[in-house]
């Protein structure tokens, strides 16, 4: 497993269970991420210069498609109802088993950041895509710096949940920001 950019992690992507990866880019600035989406065809550039990417056919997602996932730490935290509906721990170890098999294989861009800006309450947060545009177009979100884990991958189906979270396409960006 080959790995380039600046600060990669000691706490790995095996730590996620993700194993043969091709190549791990780690906390790459947004000019280099930038850079790979172009190389990667991932999208083009406009007039002026902004990274144009599709999206796909649907551009929302739909409040039946996300899911979270019902355990102790969310039992009683959670407004269950038509928008916020409960998945089963066990499916949701399923799906992340397929994530993990789908991952095999390709590059991954991993960006460790925070979500909020305030050090007392602001979260850690590891994005794990294997587009360089989902990251890149994610940052403006984030605040960069090395943490522990949340997981956060693309590609797999249609759970949300605390720790570690699945979005099920980097189609979806906007999913992964909320």
């Amino acid at each position: 497993m080959r790995q380039e950019g600046w600060n990669p992690s000691t706490y790995g992507v095996e730590e996620h269970g993700i194993h043969n990866a091709n190549c791990i880019y780690w906390n790459l600035p947004s000019a280099t991420l930038y850079e790979h989406a172009v190389r990667r065809k991932e999208g083009e550039v406009a007039h002026l210069g902004p990274l144009v990417v599709d999206t796909g056919h649907y551009t929302g997602r739909s409040p039946n498609d996300k899911f979270i996932v019902r355990e102790p730490g969310s039992e009683n935290h959670v407004c269950w109802g038509p928008v916020n509906r409960p998945f089963e721990a066990e499916q949701f170890d399923r799906l992340y088993q397929r994530v993990l098999a789908f991952l095999q294989g390709r590059d991954l861009f991993v960006q460790d950041c925070f979500a909020g800006a305030d050090p007392s309450y602001r979260k850690p947060i590891r994005v794990i895509t294997e587009l360089a545009w989902p990251t890149l177009s994610n940052l403006r979100f984030l605040a960069l710096g090395n943490c522990l884990p949340a997981y956060l991958s693309s590609k797999g189906c249609i759970v949300v949940t605390a720790s570690p979270m699945i979005v099920s396409s980097e189609q979806e960006r906007g999913e992964m920001r909320k």
